[in-house]
């Protein structure tokens, strides 16, 4: 009896050492912008090469910015970002870098909201 709880002890406590905890996922979502920009190119005078180049530069300096911050957001930011991103089919780089910086901001706002102001110094002179 003493050696089966023993074991089961032994075997909860190394559960309990190796249990990974829940991180954000570590790359962002992967989205089309090749499709994305060739759509967005089409204008009503045909294709335009410099609109799907502009667009193309923009989602891909925009992949890069969500790319640096993606593993330190929480995942209840990167999955709502993602959903959002995500409204147009191909997904949008753009999009999803912009609601990243207006959640995460938001995130630190109510935090900082949270803490009271430091009391000011009481002065040092002995009342007369």
């Amino acid at each position: 009896m003493h050696i089966r709880i023993l074991t089961v002890g032994l075997v909860l406590a190394a559960e309990c050492a190796f249990a990974q905890p829940v991180f954000a996922d570590e790359r962002p979502p992967r989205f089309d912008f090749d499709a994305l920009c060739n759509s967005r190119a089409i204008t009503t005078e045909g294709f335009s090469p410099e609109s799907k180049a502009t667009c193309m530069s923009a989602q891909g300096d925009a992949l890069d910015a969500v790319r640096r911050v993606w593993p330190n957001i929480s995942v209840d930011i990167q999955d709502n970002c993602s959903y959002q991103a995500k409204a147009d089919r191909d997904g949008d780089y753009q999009i999803l870098e912009a609601c990243i910086r207006s959640l995460a901001r938001q995130q630190q706002d109510n935090q900082g909201g949270l803490t009271r102001p430091k009391a000011k110094a009481k002065s040092a002179t002995a009342p007369k």
